[in-house]
C-alpha cells in the first residue's frame, strides 16, 4: 500500500476514535517481501495437527461467517457475536480473527503459502488475457502483482476495521469502508494503466466485463471438444464478442439467440454452428421447463441483441 492509501485508512479510523491501521501495512509489506524471496518449502509436518474434538465439542454449532465482498476467495471472519457466548461484545469475534491473522502474517511459511495460492488464482482468472496482451515478461509480472494488490484492497480494509473493532452492522460504517475500498482499488487501477498502457488497460477492462460470456464460450467449447471440433483462440474471442452483443443475460447465465447463431456463422465452421444450434435448443428446453414449473413466466433474460 502506498502513502496515499495509508492516509485514507488512517484518516477514516481516526474519525472513529480508533487506533491506526498497522495490520494492513504489515500484510502488504510481508506479501511484498515474499515476492522477492525464494518460495519456501511447505510440507505437512510444518503445520500443527488439529486437536481431536470430543463428541460434545463436535455437537456445538459453528459460528456464522461473514461473506467476503470481493469476487476472489479470502479468509472469512466470524460474525459479530460468537455462538454460545451471549456476553461477548459485538465485533469481538471479528477482532479475534483479525488478531489471529496479524499473528499468521508474521509466519514466513504462511505468507509464502498465501502468495502461492493468490498467484494461482490470478493465473487462472487472467491467464488467457496475459497471452492476448503479448506484453514483455516484466510487464506481465508487474500486472500480476498489481492485480493481487487490487484484490487485497477490500480484504485489507475489512481486516483492519475488524482489528480496530468497528461495528460492521452499522450502515454508515459499511458505506465508509466500501468507499475506502473503492478509492484504494481506483488507485491501483491508475497504477495498472500507467504500467501496461491505455490500450492494454482497455483490454483488461473488457476482459473483466465479459466474464459471463467467456464462461459460456468455455462451456460450449467443452461440448465441441468431445467431437474433436474445439474452438481456436481466435474463434473463442470472436464468439465471446458475439455473445456480448447478441446474447441474453440472466444473472450469470448467457442465453444464445437467433442473432447469435446468425453472427456465429461468419466465425464457426458449419459443423460447429450445428453444435451451437443444439446448445441453443438445450438452453431453450431448460427455459421452457423452468417457465412451466414456475407457473408460466417467460423464463427469459434481458437481451442485448434482437432475436
Amino acid at each position: 500500500m502506498n502513502s496515499t492509501s495509508k492516509n485514507y485508512l488512517i484518516a477514516f479510523l481516526a474519525c472513529t476514535t480508533l487506533a491506526g491501521a498497522g495490520l494492513v501495512l504489515q500484510q502488504r509489506q510481508l506479501l511484498a517481501e515474499a515476492r522477492a524471496k525464494p518460495t519456501l518449502k511447505i510440507t505437512q509436518s510444518n503445520f500443527t495437527p488439529r486437536p481431536a474434538q470430543t463428541l460434545e465439542e463436535k455437537k456445538q454449532p459453528e459460528a456464522p461467517v461473514e461473506a467476503n465482498a470481493d469476487e476472489t476467495s479470502a479468509p472469512t471472519a466470524p460474525d459479530a457475536a460468537v455462538v454460545g457466548n451471549p456476553g461477548q461484545r459485538p465485533g469481538q469475534g471479528r477482532g479475534q480473527w483479525a488478531a489471529r491473522m496479524t499473528e499468521l502474517m508474521k509466519d514466513p511459511e504462511f505468507v509464502a503459502a498465501m502468495k502461492i495460492e493468490q498467484d494461482a488464482r490470478i493465473e487462472k482468472r487472467y491467464g488467457s488475457l496475459f497471452k492476448q496482451l503479448n506484453l514483455p515478461a516484466d510487464k506481465i509480472t508487474a500486472l500480476k502483482n498489481l492485480l493481487s494488490e487490487r484484490d487485497n484492497a477490500r480484504r485489507d480494509v475489512m481486516a483492519t476495521s475488524m482489528a480496530q473493532g468497528l461495528d460492521m452492522r452499522d450502515a454508515a460504517t459499511r458505506d465508509k469502508l466500501s468507499e475506502l475500498s473503492n478509492q484504494m482499488q481506483a488507485e491501483v487501477d491508475t497504477n495498472i494503466k500507467a504500467t501496461i498502457g491505455e490500450t492494454a488497460y482497455a483490454q483488461l477492462e473488457t476482459y473483466k466485463a465479459t466474464q459471463a460470456q467467456r464462461s459460456a464460450v468455455s462451456n460450449f467449447n467443452e461440448k465441441l471438444s468431445i467431437s474433436g471440433q474445439a474452438l481456436t483462440e481466435s474463434q473463442s474471442q470472436q464468439l465471446t464478442k458475439i455473445l456480448t452483443d447478441t446474447g441474453t443475460v440472466k444473472g450469470r447465465d448467457i442465453g444464445i439467440t437467433d442473432q447469435t447463431i446468425s453472427a456465429a456463422k461468419g466465425v464457426l465452421m458449419p459443423s460447429q454452428v450445428n453444435q451451437l444450434l443444439e446448445y441453443k435448443a438445450q438452453q431453450d428446453a431448460q427455459k421452457l421447463i423452468q417457465s412451466k414449473m414456475s407457473g408460466g413466466g417467460n423464463g427469459g433474460g434481458r437481451q442485448r441483441g434482437g432475436n
